[in-house]
């Protein structure tokens, strides 16, 4: 199973001079749910798929050698946060353009067995994050053809791995709850998007 915990996703767009403006749009902050299940609701369970490919998702064991036996899993998953590279500012009618952004992801999964229908028990967990920031090379507002460097901070982490299930209850409270709730791409598609506009930077 699989939770994400975090979600933060932030753009500021600059004019190519001072007075055509500038503007923040700020795509997480207004999330209904913090801690959401992470999984594909059109598969009618609360499992983690993690891609399309099944191929991508499972690993078998060889049942033929005597256990425990050693396998890994790989779930393919990419995760990303799809950025305009300009926008219109209202207050200027001019096009503002990438100048600086920070998107923020961080996960919870788990190696879960269904004991029975409704009833898990969580074997093993740990967490994950990745960050992308991300500021124009130039010190020149940004244009669609400009590059971008990554700023400190970005990377992907992932934690040790524990035994057993987690300690924090919010975790728990989601993770055997086995009614089909909204996924986590769902529920930031549906987040609205806070504007802050400006007629200069």
């Amino acid at each position: 199973m699989q939770l994400q915990i975090l979600e933060k996703a932030w753009a500021y767009y600059r004019g190519t001079q001072n007075e055509q403006g500038c503007v923040l749009n700020d795509t997480a902050a207004r999330r209904s749910v913090q801690i959401c299940r992470d999984y594909e609701p059109s598969t009618g369970t609360v499992w983690y798929e993690g891609s399309e490919n099944i191929y991508d998702c499972y690993a078998l064991p060889k049942l033929g050698d005597p256990s425990p036996w050693n396998f890994e899993l790989y779930f393919g998953d990419r995760p990303k946060h799809e950025i305009n590279l300009n926008v219109l500012n209202p207050q200027t009618n001019r096009y503002n353009y990438l100048h600086e952004a920070r998107c923020a992801l961080a996960f919870f999964t788990t190696l879960t067995e269904q004991v029975k229908p409704g009833i898990y028990t969580h074997h093993r967990h740990f967490f994950w994050s990745a960050i992308w920031h991300i500021r124009n090379r130039s010190s020149q507002p940004a244009k669609l053809s400009d590059e971008f460097k990554f700023l400190p901070g970005s990377g992907f982490w992932v934690s040790d791995f524990k035994r057993g299930a987690p300690h924090d209850r919010r975790y728990l409270q989601a993770l055997d709850d086995s009614s089909i709730t909204r996924s986590a791409n769902q529920i930031s598609a549906e987040a609205p998007v806070v504007k802050s506009v400006a007629s200069n930077w």
